[in-house]
């Protein structure tokens, strides 16, 4: 588990991983109380490029 302080000027607790074809990254921001849970068939992501979509998809939700 990771946290990042850069998501929404809160802090962001994550866990990211994949197999075989598949990626999923869940991030939670309890200052916010949200949180998503992604689930890709891709396995070419990166963690920063999922992290960029689901920093916008979050802030976008709080607004």
């Amino acid at each position: 588990m990771r946290i990042s302080r850069n998501t929404i000027n809160c802090t962001r607790i994550w866990k990211s991983g994949g197999a075989l074809g598949f990626r999923s990254y869940c991030a939670v921001v309890p200052d916010k109380k949200i949180g998503m849970i992604w689930l890709s068939n891709r396995s070419d992501l990166a963690d920063d490029e999922i992290a960029e979509m689901v920093d916008q998809i979050l802030s976008a939700a709080k607004q």
